[in-house]
């Protein structure tokens, strides 16, 4: 389970499940505006390239990540081999995610 430190939203930062989806939603619209706040992004601040390339990473991502799920992951017949997978998934995340707050801040962890 991932823990986030109190200050990571004032550092700039909102990663992973500090965010709160706002709904369970499929739609890739409502997944993207996540991905905004997720990333402290405002689409009305940024000039046009940086929204039509901010977007293009978003759904890039989200490509690469139903093809990792759907046809890796998803291929592997041993239930507990799955969920290892996933959960090497979940720690390259979050070892993401300290990266860049790391970077900013070197107190604060999310684990």
């Amino acid at each position: 389970m991932i823990k986030i430190g109190l200050d990571i939203e004032q550092q700039g930062f909102a990663p992973i499940k500090h965010i709160k989806m706002a709904d369970n939603s499929t739609d890739l619209e409502t997944r993207y505006q996540d991905y905004l706040k997720m990333n402290c992004l405002d689409e009305s601040k940024m000039v046009p390239i940086q929204r039509v390339e901010t977007r293009r990473a978003f759904m890039g991502g989200i490509s690469s990540s139903l093809i990792l799920f759907r046809d890796v992951i998803g291929s592997i017949e041993d239930e507990d081999e799955a969920i290892k997978a996933m959960e090497n998934v979940e720690t390259q995340c979050v070892d993401f995610w300290n990266a860049t707050i790391m970077t900013k801040n070197k107190k604060t962890k999310l684990n």
